[in-house]
């Protein structure tokens, strides 16, 4: 499936028409990240083999301005920066929490779409790796009316409502003519991290105990006690559900609703590397560095007990040399240590003074985990 990644494109001429400076103003969430995503992708040289993939099954496309991937862009995230205070109070304002009034009520919105018949089973759809809800349109009109007396709450109607609360932001449109709907950033996208463990972690205490094993990994480099936990208690809760999309993807969630610390990271599930997304990185922010603390990188695999040729029961008594042992699981880890050690490499490239602790872990099904260090290559 191929989507039409971006609107406004044919505002492209008038835009190299209007002059050097230029003011862009729309309502909170309307789309403005989407618009400069557009046109970083069209004026970057670094994308330039890219175009025809992005934007040749677009008028603009056919019809390129002479300008197209012929800069070099610098792109700058000013989501952290505070809105007051003098000058020099906002140049050095870093704020601590970003969880303020406006993401408590998103907050709500969530856990209220989740609480819905098929509403926990779209939340979690959404807290995949570059995951869209499709739908053949938004509902024209939404209020209270609708929260009240409608009592279908199908998918256009959970899209609908959080695209119209920003929970959503539009992505583009499908081959079919669908409207695809994504989440518009990493901090929303957190907020479904968190609702989703809340979904399958209900208890505060066994919360509690996973955010510490996840701490083992980020301070000493131990992935053991996270992977012992997942397998006890979110491989428990998975295995009773029914859900056809279970693959390295879901173990990655699991992984993910553990380790997601925005105030230390920058965390991105899908970070860019050769044209290829990463499972997990965990990346220390600028200012963060001087903690004892490491960067994270985790490549994941599954294989289904139906392709391992065993029941539940038969994988969890085997014990740890045995599964190494076995055919698939050898193929799948050797693969997830090649794709770790090329990221690995093009993240030391990217990145200066990385403290870069990287791991190949592979699921067996809902029942076993198998992990791999990566020594670091002379």
């Amino acid at each position: 499936m191929r989507f039409s990644p971006f609107h406004d494109t044919n505002m492209i001429p008038l835009i190299e028409k209007a002059g050097k400076s230029i003011l862009f103003l729309r309502p909170r969430r309307f789309g403005k990240s989407l618009v400069l995503s557009m046109l970083e992708n069209y004026y970057d040289i670094a994308k330039k083999d890219q175009f025809e993939d992005l934007f040749g099954h677009l008028n603009i496309g056919k019809n390129p301005t002479s300008l197209h991937n012929s800069f070099f862009i610098l792109k700058l995230d000013f989501s952290c920066i505070g809105a007051f205070g003098t000058p020099q109070e906002l140049q050095m304002f870093i704020p601590e929490d970003l969880m303020d009034e406006n993401l408590a009520v998103d907050t709500q919105k969530i856990n209220y779409i989740s609480k819905l018949p098929i509403g926990e089973t779209i939340v979690t759809e959404l807290g995949q790796k570059n995951t869209c809800i499709e739908i053949e349109k938004l509902k024209a009109r939404f209020g209270i009316e609708d929260l009240l007396l409608d009592h279908s709450k199908d998918r256009q109607f959970i899209a609908s409502y959080l695209y119209y609360v920003g929970a959503l932001t539009m992505s583009g449109v499908t081959k079919t003519g669908k409207t695809a709907l994504r989440i518009p950033n990493l901090l929303m996208k957190s907020l479904y991290i968190d609702r989703i463990m809340e979904i399958l972690l209900p208890d505060p205490a066994i919360r509690d105990k996973g955010k510490m094993a996840a701490e083992q990994l980020y301070t000493r480099g131990n992935i053991q006690p996270l992977c012992d936990f997942i397998v006890t208690h979110y491989f428990k809760i998975l295995s009773n559900r029914d859900y056809a999309w279970a693959n390295e993807l879901t173990v990655k969630i699991a992984f993910l609703t553990l380790l997601y610390n925005d105030s230390l990271y920058i965390m991105d599930s899908e970070t860019e590397i050769n044209r290829r997304y990463t499972d997990l990185t965990m990346i220390i922010r600028p200012d963060k560095r001087q903690f004892e603390i490491y960067d994270i990188l985790i490549e994941f695999k599954y294989i289904s007990l139906k392709e391992a040729e065993l029941t539940g029961e038969v994988a969890r008594k085997m014990d740890q040399i045995e599964l190494y042992e076995m055919q698939c699981i050898k193929s799948n880890m050797e693969s997830a240590i090649q794709q770790a050690r090329q990221y690995e490499k093009a993240l030391n490239q990217k990145y200066t003074e990385l403290r870069l602790k990287s791991f190949a872990v592979v699921a067996l099904g809902f029942d076993r985990i198998s992990w791999k260090f990566l020594e670091h290559e002379c």
